[in-house]
């Protein structure tokens, strides 16, 4: 990679992850106090891949030439990630930016935009009829950004953004929801609020996607029609009670959690659902399990004392 001067008109910036660029004019009283002590990094046609705020400080000077690091390898993902670390290393991206990048990084790296049509509570949005209810699968296709080889190329993607798959997913579908025309408008003006305020932050994307996901629910409540309801409406079915009869079952066929259970059923103050049939048939089990485990260990001794009395005659 060598370094060129070039001069500042020449120098194309395209489409950028960052478009926050903080105090330029800090940069600037810097140039001009010390001139410039790190080249910006330019592909040979002049497109600018870092150092965009040096580039618009010595614009703003005034100069009419910049250092400039030519580098002469095309790899568009390699390319992407000088940015994202030239602009990481300096300070964190936004939500907002970082979600830009794990954008561009995932079409790189030949993944879908997204995994899912509609996130969970977008489905449980949907309104219901009583008399036509048609259940519907939570996604219909397998997709192929699920795949453990995609998933991993997918984290990859994230972790060069600065943030976790989770986070940069919420991102998405509140920017999604914010440009797509077939939306509530009251709800695309909820999500262009919160992208706005997610620019400039590095935390609350849970919370902005809380919003807009409320904002729906409500707009889906107001067109909804005598009959119809949401799937969050329906009622819970009772967890289920396990009874003294199923768990000792399972406990002693397993072997597992003996102890416990027999504290936890030693202060129990009604056993009332065990038979006087379990009672017997259990004693019974345990008993068998006694002997059988006594014999395995007798065994189990035996061949240890074979092996030391072996090792004691070499």
């Amino acid at each position: 990679m060598t370094v060129e001067m070039r001069p500042i008109a020449s120098i194309k910036v395209t489409a950028r992850i960052r478009d926050t660029f903080g105090d330029v004019q800090e940069m600037a009283d810097s140039l001009r106090e010390r001139g410039q002590i790190n080249p910006i990094t330019i592909k040979d046609d002049g497109t600018l891949v870092a150092g965009e705020r040096r580039w618009r400080a010595a614009r703003e000077l005034g100069w009419e030439e910049i250092a400039c690091h030519i580098w002469d390898e095309d790899d568009a993902a390699e390319l992407l990630a000088i940015e994202i670390e030239e602009n990481t290393c300096r300070e964190q991206l936004t939500l907002v930016e970082a979600e830009r990048a794990y954008r561009r990084y995932r079409v790189m790296l030949g993944l879908p935009e997204g995994t899912d049509d509609r996130s969970e509570s977008q489905r449980a949005a949907a309104p219901r009829g009583d008399q036509h209810w048609t259940k519907r699968t939570a996604d219909q296709s397998e997709s192929v950004g699920k795949l453990p080889n995609n998933q991993r190329r997918a984290e990859k993607a994230a972790e060069a953004a600065g943030y976790a798959p989770g986070t940069l997913s919420k991102v998405r579908k509140i920017r999604e929801a914010a440009e797509d025309e077939a939306e509530a408008p009251e709800v695309r003006e909820v999500a262009q609020e919160q992208m706005r305020n997610l620019s400039t932050r590095t935390r609350g994307a849970t919370e902005a996607l809380k919003r807009v996901n409320e904002e729906r629910e409500r707009r889906t409540r107001a067109a909804m029609i005598p009959g119809q309801y949401l799937a969050r409406d329906l009622p819970k079915a009772p967890e289920k009670t396990v009874t003294w009869h199923e768990r000792l079952w399972d406990v002693v066929s397993s072997g597992r959690g003996l102890v416990r259970t027999a504290e936890e059923l030693d202060l129990d103050p009604d056993p009332s659902t065990l038979r006087t049939e379990d009672l017997t048939r259990l004693n019974e089990i345990l008993t068998e399990q006694i002997s059988d485990r006594e014999r395995l260990r007798r065994v189990l001794r035996r061949i240890k004392r074979d092996r030391n009395q072996k090792k004691g005659n070499r």
